[in-house]
């Protein structure tokens, strides 16, 4: 188990997808992980939320994901290059851009719509505004 970890983390040059750096990999198992988790945490009855204190550390989760995936973003756009191959056509290397950028916008989607529905939930729990009304429309 070691020699497999030691061979994953260290960088060889002609072996693909072995040239992203230990934080570009980190970063990667640690969204698996962070998904996962939040995939099995999953509210299976939207009347769950009106526990606050799971509201609020559903909010929380979710800020926290959008925050790390930004900081991952930013970072694989800084330090890493594309593991195509220079000959690659130009129409595969703009499609792996498009369906990458699609990943991120999609995980990103997740956080973003929940914590929207969360936030008009809370605000409807504060104000008792539960049926059809927007805490904001009063």
């Amino acid at each position: 188990m070691k020699n497999l970890a030691v061979k994953y983390f260290t960088y060889q040059k002609n072996r693909p997808f072995d040239g992203y750096s230990l934080v570009a990999k980190i970063f990667h198992w640690s969204f698996v992980l962070i998904f996962a988790y939040g995939i099995y945490k999953q509210v299976d009855d939207i009347q769950q939320l009106e526990d606050l204190s799971l509201l609020k550390f559903e909010i929380l989760f979710a800020s926290i994901f959008l925050l790390l995936l930004f900081i991952r973003f930013i970072y694989m756009a800084k330090t890493q290059t594309s593991s195509l191959p220079e000959n690659t056509h130009i129409i595969q290397k703009v499609a792996a851009k498009i369906v990458h950028l699609g990943v991120y916008t999609s995980m990103a989607s997740i956080a973003i719509t929940g914590i929207d529905h969360w936030r008009t939930l809370l605000c409807r729990l504060k104000t008792g505004h539960h049926h059809g009304r927007h805490c904001w429309d009063t």
